[in-house]
């Protein structure tokens, strides 16, 4: 019974780093040495999604568009705006 208790312990522990309900974020793992690629050849495909800018689009620093993006969060938003899942 007090092994399940430790164990339980560390668990909720490791879970009050993550966030409510959000999924571990690979870099944060990395840091702590809590993330192998046991493969270096999968590890720049790994991290590409993170590190390849032209994947991603961005608004410009102090436009509109950045200032009114998260005005309605996108779960609130109209089924007609919301973006697809």
């Amino acid at each position: 019974m007090q092994r399940e208790l430790e164990q339980a312990r560390q668990t909720v522990s490791a879970l009050e780093g993550i966030g409510a309900g959000a999924p571990p974020d690979p870099a944060d793992a990395a840091a702590r040495g809590e993330l192998v690629i046991a493969d270096r050849a999968l590890e720049a495909p790994f991290w590409r999604y993170d590190t390849d800018d032209a994947r991603h689009s961005f608004y410009r620093r102090g436009s509109a568009e950045l200032a009114q993006v998260f005005a309605t969060p996108p779960w609130q938003a109209p089924r007609e705006t919301a973006p697809p899942r």
